[in-house]
């Protein structure tokens, strides 16, 4: 990838943001997003939530993160479970 200021010279800012991507910590807070608009979340929306070039191990691995923040859970089963935010009193 070129520098920022190669993108912005030929007028191609959008691309530059396209390539760069998005942090890992936008990555968090688009699937707690997901989470919280929906209720629950299941990977297969996570997959086609975030950028093509995440695959499942990278998605499960934001995933267990979060868990381990203590912003989620899951629950049910391992094939027809799903994700939850906690809640907090």
């Amino acid at each position: 990838m070129l520098c920022k200021k190669y993108y912005a010279a030929l007028d191609k800012k959008g691309e530059y943001t396209r390539i760069k991507g998005l942090t890992r910590q936008e990555h968090k807070a688009l699937l707690l997003k997901h989470i919280e608009i929906h209720e629950k979340g299941c990977m297969k929306e996570f997959i086609d939530a975030l950028p093509k070039n995440l695959g499942k191990q990278d998605v499960s691995n934001i995933l267990h993160e979060l868990a381990k923040e203590n912003k989620i859970e899951f629950i049910g089963g391992r094939k027809s479970g799903c994700w939850k935010i906690i809640h907090t009193k």
